[in-house]
């Protein structure tokens, strides 16, 4: 999904930051996940997912529910 992102980082961050401040002003908490691009297409492999926007947003999910556990 190359073409539906931003094709510079500043560009992707004034994106990403906007989503952080309409999640923080529904009162709800957003949690920024780093994603390792070499985790990231393990884990989609051993799914058996495309590597896109729907398995980042799953494998974020997935990577914040064990930080906030304290797994990570």
């Amino acid at each position: 999904d190359r073409e539906s992102l931003p094709t510079e980082y500043s560009c992707w961050l004034e994106y990403a930051e906007a989503v952080v401040q309409r999640i923080e002003g529904a009162g709800a908490q957003a949690i920024r996940v780093f994603i390792d691009p070499v985790e990231f297409l393990l884990w989609c492999r051993a799914r058996a997912l495309q590597p896109g926007a729907l398995a980042r947003e799953r494998f974020a999910r997935s990577v914040a529910l064990r930080e906030l556990s304290g797994a990570g």
